[in-house]
């Protein structure tokens, strides 16, 4: 920054701020996913700094004078060399680390989580709103730790001067090694067993060798698998375990020692004589992100990690010899969506299929409040005669040659009946805009050709055919032609004497098609 600055500076990547001795009047923000390390430096801050950086170890080297928020950093820490105000860490995914610089200062250090912070250095006053573990680095200080009342702060290591509030702080003298768990990934897979396949994500979980010397009887491994921060389900080793190394991190991966596993499946569960696993009524739509290993004692959590890496869909090891998408993992856990989609995908017959999807249609989550709104008249009215239920059949079988892949998934045919009703719809109404007109005065492009056109150009994409074998892309081209034609007419006349001629002396069209015709007839004529 070369210059004094009066303005928010919100940064949504991994992206170093030096303010190069100036000042900025406004506040600061980082909200990013990326891995790595972010500096703030050589300057003032009058506002706010609020940090959401889940991936990447933070420095501040600036001064802020407003309040500094951490909502989320890595594992390995929050580094102040400059000199904050209020610092609240509020950061409830992992074991926050904070480490607070020779000659920086702090003027009041809020811990606003349950979980375990690790605090590094030397600080002026602590504040504890909730129950949680105070690890303090050898030769760290706290001048003042004020805890809030029914609080109690568990603190190990360091030296606490003075204590304040009226929660209960409890001094633990001996400095206090916690477990820490490692996360290799989480991913899509199937275990097979002998009358039944499962499917479902994975957590992989490795605790090195180093570490079991730190383990205690009856601590208990609680795995979340979340979406952003909220925990979707969570698998806990039960309480019978007692040994930790011997019957749950047994396994070895890839020369890898100690590892473990646990089942997450969607809409259902898995039997494990180690594992108690909650279901989750999971949806397409909410993939989960991120995975959080804790390690709790006497029902408090000693450690935390967390990994947000992607979840690995790419995955195949043991039974789970193919790559199952999420989709696809959520596809096999719902028995009744995978008989219906098997119809869907082999059946040729355009009146077996509509008996299909009628009768699937709640298990498949269709909505038919358009679908059901079709005509599909015997007789001849203004909306015509003939069942566009039918034809919506009949324009999704048209296009069953144009998907790329083996068959429909559930979303690909959710979005394919939906586009198909809108299409319907739209002709069904142009249609009757003109099958209802009292004089061919009252007809308009807009609704008899307009709408037709509206809804084709949206759903080309999805529908590339309409009508059977008509392209979709070609039929807007030459509707949008026809409507610019009709509107560039000077003549009045002439416009009207066409309108006539679509008005058909109030007789009613049979279908939107037959109308059409008429309309292109008479422009051409």
């Amino acid at each position: 920054m070369n210059n004094n600055l009066t303005a928010n500076f919100n940064a949504t990547r991994k992206v170093d701020f030096d303010l190069n001795g100036k000042t900025l009047t406004g506040n600061v923000s980082y909200d990013t996913d990326a891995e790595g390390t972010i500096l703030l430096s050589n300057g003032t801050v009058t506002g706010n700094l609020t940090v959401d950086t889940p991936n990447v170890s933070f420095t501040n080297s600036a001064t802020v004078n407003g309040t500094t928020t951490i909502k989320d950093v890595a594992n390995n820490t929050f580094t102040n060399n400059g000199l904050l105000n209020i610092v609240i860490i509020q950061d409830a995914t992992g074991t926050p680390r904070f480490i607070n610089g020779q000659n920086s200062q702090i003027q009041n250090l809020v811990i606003d989580t349950m979980q375990p912070v690790n605090l590094q250095g030397g600080f002026t006053k602590v504040t504890v709103k909730q129950d949680t573990q105070l690890n303090l680095a050898n030769g760290s200080v706290i001048n003042d730790l004020n805890t809030d009342a029914n609080v109690q702060a568990i603190v190990s290591g360091g030296t606490v001067k003075d204590t304040s509030g009226n929660g209960e702080v409890v001094i633990d003298d001996e400095e206090v090694v916690y477990p820490q768990v490692q996360i290799k990934g989480y991913v899509t897979y199937r275990v097979s067993k002998v009358d039944k396949n499962f499917y479902g994500v994975q957590a992989r979980i490795v605790l090195p060798a180093d570490q079991h010397a730190s383990l205690q009887a009856g601590d208990r491994v609680v795995v979340s698998l979340m979406n952003g921060d909220k925990v979707l389900a969570t698998s806990t080793t039960k309480e019978e375990v007692k040994d930790l190394v011997k019957d749950v991190f047994k396994n070895e991966f890839a020369n890898e020692k100690h590892y473990a596993s646990t089942l997450f499946v969607p809409n259902g569960s898995y039997p494990s004589g180690t594992w108690d696993t909650t279901a989750w009524d999971a949806s397409y739509d909410v993939k989960p992100n991120r995975l959080k290993v804790e390690i709790k004692r006497d029902g408090k959590v000693i450690s935390s990690t967390v990994s947000t890496v992607a979840l690995d869909e790419a995955f195949t090891d043991g039974s789970s010899k193919v790559a199952l998408s999420w989709e696809q993992i959520l596809k096999e856990n719902e028995p009744a969506v995978n008989d219906a989609m098997l119809k869907i995908n082999t059946e040729k017959d355009a009146a077996k299929l509509k008996a299909v999807v009628e009768s699937e249609a709640l298990d498949l989550g269709l909505n038919l409040e358009g679908y059901n709104a079709l005509s599909d008249s015997e007789g001849l009215g203004d909306y015509g005669q003939g069942d566009r239920q039918i034809a919506v059949i009949t324009d999704i079988l048209a296009n069953r040659a144009d998907v790329k892949v083996e068959t429909w998934t559930l979303e690909q045919f959710k979005k394919l009946f939906n586009a198909a009703v809108e299409n319907r719809t739209a002709t069904q109404d142009a249609l009757f805009s003109v099958n209802s007109a009292k004089e061919a005065k009252d007809l308009k492009i807009e609704d008899f050709i307009g709408k037709v056109a509206v809804a084709y150009a949206k759903n080309q994409e999805i529908l590339p055919k309409v009508s059977e074998n008509y392209v979709s892309s070609k039929v807007v081209t030459d509707l949008n032609n026809a409507i610019n034609a009709f509107n560039a007419i000077q003549d009045d006349e002439t416009k009207a004497a066409i309108l006539v001629e679509v008005f058909n002396e109030g007789k009613n069209y049979t279908s939107w098609g037959q109308m059409a015709q008429a309309f292109f007839g008479s422009m051409q004529s």
